[in-house]
């Protein structure tokens, strides 16, 4: 499975974000090109030639590198009369920079490499921290300091050149802030939103179970995600309790402040999502990944946790009143003494879920 960061960024921003992650890890970039079998490669990011700067109108056709292991061996192998491949799709991230094309246009660029590859997942973990840190989220695009620069003056911060400036990125406007906590959707209202945004298909709402849903249950099903894949969506403050998800993947999906309660989630991976101030109390969650999820400030009352892996998880203020976790799992997750007070501690991850 590929994972991808898309960004807006200048030449500055480029080097004052991968730097410090050059003197971190090994890394070396390759330059290729389908019409010629050398490579190139470069140890600095600022030794990349012209750098900050787009080949084409369009960001999907700009030049891209291989960031791998100083180490491995990338060749070029003859695909047709006058073309070529690289020799394997091996353990690497691929860096397309984008960058500006004329003066007043800069094209997105991205990182993208499998989380299933020693090397890549390796790198991609700290470049997705050092990208939320130093960069800010402006619509689902991250965005270099001298990007957002040329974003408020005016310039065009785009797919490419071509394209209709409707589709160009831009900032929220900005209006009056309300003074209290924004009210969840209704269900029906929920589901609507989510066939807005083509998650759910058109046509009659599902009803909403009675009980915390199974895999076997009958027809008519409730909200059901089955061996579904969910990525870079806003579902925030919405009614969706009693959801069934099994087997399926969620990445870089924030619930934050949405009513999960009931629901049954098992043998999911959960990478990137945002949960702050969510309702999944009494939710079944046996099976799961969960990578950089942030649960703070969630309710997580009576959730059961078995069998579930955490990594560089956030349980700030989190409410884990019985919650079921094993001791082992635990102890790796930063908890304070109160919330380690109130967890319903078990000695084995039990019966595994269907």
């Amino acid at each position: 499975m590929a994972s991808s960061i898309r960004f807006f960024a200048t030449r500055n921003d480029l080097i004052a974000l991968l730097t410090p992650i050059e003197a971190r890890y090994p890394v070396k970039y390759v330059a290729y090109r389908v019409e010629n079998p050398v490579v190139e490669s470069f140890h600095t990011i600022s030794d990349l030639p012209d750098l900050g700067y787009a080949q084409y109108e369009s960001a999907v056709a700009c030049r891209e590198y291989l960031m791998c292991h100083p180490e491995e061996e990338v060749r070029m192998e003859k695909a047709a009369e006058s073309s070529y491949l690289v020799n394997q799709l091996f353990d690497s991230v691929a860096f397309t920079p984008g960058g500006l094309w004329g003066k007043d246009v800069l094209l997105y660029g991205t990182f993208e490499g499998p989380w299933e590859e020693a090397y890549a997942s390796g790198l991609l973990k700290p470049l997705r921290r050092a990208v939320r840190k130093h960069f800010r989220k402006i619509q689902a695009y991250y965005v270099g300091e001298e990007a957002e620069q040329m974003l408020d003056c005016g310039k065009r911060l785009t797919m490419g050149e071509q394209c209709p400036k409707e589709y160009d990125l831009s900032k929220p406007a900005v209006g009056r802030v309300d003074s209290h906590m924004p009210q969840r959707k209704s269900y029906e209202d929920s589901c609507r939103e989510l066939q807005r945004l083509q998650i759910l298909e058109e046509g009659e709402i599902p009803p909403l179970p009675s009980q915390s849903p199974r895999l076997d249950d009958e027809e008519p099903f409730g909200l059901r995600f089955f061996r579904t894949e969910l990525s870079e969506a806003k579902l925030d403050e919405l009614t969706l309790p009693r959801t069934f998800f099994g087997r399926s993947e969620a990445r870089e999906v924030s619930f934050c402040g949405t009513d999960l309660s009931e629901s049954a989630a098992n043998w999911n991976d959960f990478v990137e999502v945002d949960f702050r101030d969510a309702d999944l109390s009494r939710s079944d969650f046996r099976g799961c990944t969960f990578q950089e999820v942030r649960f703070a400030g969630t309710s997580l009352r009576n959730v059961d946790f078995g069998h579930c892996s955490f990594t560089e998880c956030d349980f700030s203020d989190a409410d884990l009143t019985g919650a079921k976790l094993t001791a082992e799992t635990a102890a790796t997750l930063s908890l304070s003494a109160g919330q380690m007070s109130v967890i319903d501690l078990q000695t084995n991850d039990g019966e595994e879920p269907d």
